[in-house]
């Protein structure tokens, strides 16, 4: 479909590459809390850091949810709503 129509500005591609990024960065985050107990009981994750103590779970939310909100906003101000709809789940 890219090569049909005109290629998107420079601005845009970073934008979208930007906004993935940071949504992607939340999905990490949500899969560290939900697979925090078995990540203690494996070697070779157990040094992750809600496993250690390093950070609370609610931290690792915290952060997780201001990446999408920012990929979110990112994705809808500058690409599209579909790209950020799409991040959004």
């Amino acid at each position: 479909g890219l090569f049909l129509g005109p290629l998107p500005a420079p601005f845009v591609i970073g934008m979208t590459m930007l906004g993935t990024a940071l949504a992607a960065m939340a999905s990490f985050t949500y899969n560290q809390i939900i697979e925090a107990t078995k990540d203690a009981q494996m070697e070779r994750t157990r040094i992750r850091v809600i496993p250690t103590g390093a950070m609370a779970p609610a931290t690792v939310f915290m952060l997780g949810s201001t990446a999408l909100g920012a990929g979110f906003l990112i994705l809808y101000v500058f690409v599209n709503w579909l790209p950020a709809a799409v991040a959004s789940f």
